[in-house]
């Protein structure tokens, strides 16, 4: 049975569905969290050939791979110094190392990075920076040599820039993966430009989160809703820091919020909410009888229902969305849309400052063709967990 090592977000269980599809033929070890927790967070993954451990049981990436003994090393991305030091640790064995994405990304998220890097600042020192710094240092064999100059302009650079600068500006070898797997060609533009990856190592396999959607979608979308239903899909502007270190403030959130609800409420129709996960346990958002706010709910079903979508964020769902619903699309300063948004020439609406009158004398834009997103989408057939599982597999 094949072992596989992926450095990977096993909490979230949308991303971590087409993953544990893999356990029925191969070992699936999980790394993320330096860390262990009190309680077992294997119960809640309930899937056979399947362990968690955690970077701060090891003090070298050579003592994992000798625990999990891989044929495999998956990583959502490879820029933290843990990261670098198992992906270096893997090409001294021989041991292949693929970056699978895991959101929609692309190119002007570097543009991005260098515009605000004024904002961002250094990098802040943890618990756990020096810990991170020796466990990179003992990766490094004899034959790492040539490549210790970039390594160290790298370390230094990472201490003076935000991550994604110092990446940019830091294009070594012992950073990069054997192959990237990505969602379309839109996508393969970030790594493509952050971390200079040529085209051949590349491997386009549409999203695996979107499988299930393509089906479902029809049935649902036929269904009657007895409740009408405006869809915003939220983001957590308030509760993360995105890019930038400025945070979108309560009042600038509930003001957005209370907006749309009084659109909604001159449409006759509901608002439902559905929450970022880091929002879940938020006690301070608006309230008002027209809103439900919805947490761990499926979301093919509260898009299918929906009448219209509110867009504050072309997120992993947005290319799924705008295919399939009306919907409104909002920028914001506290997170830039991408250029993809842009080039659709379609309206964007101010998020912190719009009128519910703005929106309720212009039409939510029609779904767009296939066609015109095929850059994002890339095969909207539903077997890209089928394509992954062939690659990974084979």
């Amino acid at each position: 049975m094949k072992k596989i090592l992926c450095n990977w977000y096993y909490e979230r269980q949308d991303l971590t569905k087409h993953l544990l599809e893999l356990t029925e033929k191969t070992q699936l070890t999980f790394i993320a969290k330096h860390h262990r927790p009190q309680k077992d967070e294997r119960e809640n993954l309930a899937s056979e050939n399947l362990s968690i451990i955690y970077w701060g049981d090891y003090n070298s990436p050579y003592q994992i791979l000798d625990a999990v003994q891989p044929d495999l090393v998956i990583f959502h991305d490879i820029e933290a110094f843990n990261q670098i030091a198992l992906n270096i640790a893997a090409k001294n064995r021989k041991i292949k190392t693929y970056v699978l994405q895991h959101g929609l990304r692309g190119g002007y998220e570097v543009d991005d990075a260098f515009t605000n890097a004024a904002k961002n600042g250094k990098m802040e020192i943890s618990n756990t920076s020096w810990w991170t710094l020796k466990f990179l240092l003992r990766s490094l064999k004899l034959k790492n040599l040539l490549h210790l100059f970039p390594l160290i302009k790298f370390i230094v650079a990472r201490k003076k820039n935000e991550l994604t600068v110092a990446l940019y500006k830091n294009q070594f070898e012992l950073r990069r993966a054997d192959l990237y797997v990505e969602f379309s060609k839109a996508n393969a533009t970030y790594h493509k430009i952050r971390d200079g990856i040529p085209d051949n190592r590349f491997v386009l396999i549409g999203n695996p989160s979107y499988d299930d959607f393509y089906e479902r979608i029809k049935n649902i979308s036929q269904e009657v809703n007895t409740e009408p239903y405006a869809l915003l899909i939220d983001s957590p502007f308030l509760e993360a820091n995105f890019v930038q270190k400025q945070r979108m403030s309560t009042e600038e959130k509930n003001g957005y919020i209370k907006r749309l609800n009084e659109y909604c409420k001159q449409k006759k129709i509901k608002l439902l909410i559905k929450l970022h996960p880091l929002s879940y346990g938020a006690a301070y958002l608006y309230t008002d009888e027209n809103i439900q706010y919805a947490r761990n709910a499926d979301i093919v079903q509260l898009i299918g229902r929906a009448e219209l979508v509110f867009l504050v964020h072309f997120s992993t769902l947005a290319p799924l969305v705008i295919h399939q619903k009306p919907f409104f699309f909002f920028g914001n300063k506290y997170f830039e849309h991408n250029d993809f948004i842009s080039s659709l020439s379609i309206p964007i609406y101010d998020l912190i400052n719009f009128s519910p009158l703005e929106l309720a004398n212009s039409e939510p834009h029609p779904p767009l063709k296939a066609e015109a997103i095929v850059d994002y989408l890339f095969i909207p057939d539903g077997k890209a967990t089928e394509r992954l599982k062939q690659l990974i597999l084979s």
